[in-house]
C-alpha cells in the first residue's frame, strides 16, 4: 500500500509539473539553438535549429530531422536583447514529434550566461589566404587583446567545440567564400547561439548589405578598409551594435524600452532590474551595478515576477526579450 501511494504521489507531482509548464505564456521567438544528443556509440551529435515557439517549460522546433520521443538532450539557446546576446544552457527531453517538427520539455535548472565580453571571445578568421589571415590575427591579438584562430574552411560546429569560452566571432573572407554559405546547406552556421558573424574583404560595389543584415550578419569590413578599423569594428559588434553603424537602414525604428509597458504597473526601479536581468545579470551583479543590496534585488524580482505573471528567471528573460524588443 505504501509503495502504491508513493507512486500515486509521484504521478500527481508529474501532472502538476506538466500543468505548470502548459500554463506558461509561449513566445513566438526564433532563437538560434544548438541541440546536443549522445548517439549509441557515446559520441556527441548536434542539431542546429531555431525555436518556433518557446517558454521556460519547453520549446517547439520546426525540423524534418526529429529525434525519438524520450531522447535526452542538452540545449544552448541564444537570446538577443538590445543587440546583446545571452546564452541559456538547459537540458531537456523530446516529448512529442509530428510532421512539422518536435517539442522538447526543459528541465527545471538552467544557466543564463552573458556573451561577448571581449576578453572571453575567440575570433575565428576563415579564409584561404594564410599569410593575410595570420597577419590579421597577429594584429588583433596585439592591438585589441583578442584571441584568434585561423581556418581555411567554415565548420561552425568545430568553431564552438574547440574552445571553452563564452562567445565566438566568425570573420568570413568574402574573397574566398560567398556569404550565402553561412545560411545554405544542411547545417546553417547562423543557428549557432554562441556565434556572431561578420564579413571582410567585401566589395562595396556588390550591394549585399541589406541582404546579409536580415540574415543576422553583425558587421562588414570592406576590402579597402585599413587594418586599424578592425579593432574598432569588432568592439562595436561585441557591444551589440552593427558595424559600420550605417548598416542600419535610415527608416528603421529606434528600439523602445517602454513600448509594451503601458499596461504593466512596474516601477522605474523594477524596469531597470528587469532590463539588467534580461542582459544576463546575476543578483549580485545587478546589486553592484544599481548600488543596492542582494536582498533588495530579490524583493524587486519577486514583485516583477508577480506583476508580469512569470514563475522563474528564465521565463522573465523570455518575457523581456519578447516585449521589449
Amino acid at each position: 500500500g505504501i509503495m502504491l501511494r508513493k507512486s500515486k504521489d509521484n504521478n500527481n507531482m508529474d501532472e502538476d509539473e506538466k500543468n505548470r509548464k502548459r500554463s506558461m505564456e509561449r513566445f513566438s521567438l526564433g532563437l538560434p539553438s544548438l541541440i546536443s544528443v549522445e548517439d549509441e556509440n557515446g559520441e556527441q551529435d548536434f542539431l542546429e535549429l531555431r525555436t518556433e515557439n518557446i517558454s521556460a517549460g519547453g520549446a517547439y522546433f520546426k525540423t524534418g530531422h526529429t529525434l525519438p520521443v524520450g531522447t535526452k538532450v542538452d540545449l544552448d539557446l541564444g537570446l538577443d536583447k538590445d543587440g546583446k546576446r545571452i546564452l541559456v544552457k538547459v537540458s531537456g527531453t523530446v516529448i512529442r514529434t509530428d510532421n512539422g517538427g518536435m517539442a522538447i520539455s526543459f528541465g527545471k535548472n538552467c544557466q543564463i550566461i552573458p556573451l561577448c565580453e571581449q576578453e572571453s571571445v575567440v575570433v575565428h578568421i576563415i579564409g584561404l589566404n594564410k599569410l593575410q589571415n595570420n597577419l590579421l590575427a597577429r594584429f588583433l591579438e596585439t592591438n585589441a587583446g583578442l584571441k584568434c584562430r585561423c581556418d581555411s574552411e567554415l565548420n561552425p560546429q568545430a568553431v564552438v567545440s574547440h574552445e571553452p569560452v563564452q562567445g565566438h566571432l566568425v570573420l568570413l573572407d568574402c574573397a574566398d567564400f560567398r556569404p550565402s554559405c553561412l545560411w545554405n546547406g544542411s547545417r546553417p552556421g547562423l543557428c549557432l547561439p554562441q556565434c556572431f558573424f561578420a564579413l571582410f574583404n567585401v566589395n562595396p560595389d556588390e550591394g549585399i548589405e541589406k541582404k546579409v543584415l536580415v540574415r543576422g550578419i553583425r558587421g562588414i569590413f570592406y576590402y579597402c578598409d585599413s587594418p586599424e578599423v578592425f579593432p574598432k569594428g569588432i568592439a562595436s559588434i561585441l557591444r551589440g551594435e552593427l558595424y559600420p553603424p550605417d548598416l542600419l537602414p535610415e527608416n528603421a525604428p529606434e528600439p523602445s524600452k517602454n513600448n509594451m509597458l503601458e499596461g504593466i504597473p512596474l516601477t522605474a526601479r523594477e524596469k531597470e532590474i528587469l532590463f539588467q536581468l534580461a542582459s544576463g545579470g546575476t543578483n549580485q551583479e545587478i546589486a553592484e551595478k544599481l548600488f543596492i543590496s542582494k536582498h533588495t534585488v530579490r524583493t524587486h524580482l519577486y514583485n516583477i515576477y508577480r506583476k508580469i505573471s512569470v514563475p522563474n528567471r528564465f521565463q522573465a528573460v523570455l518575457w523581456a526579450r519578447n516585449y521589449f524588443s
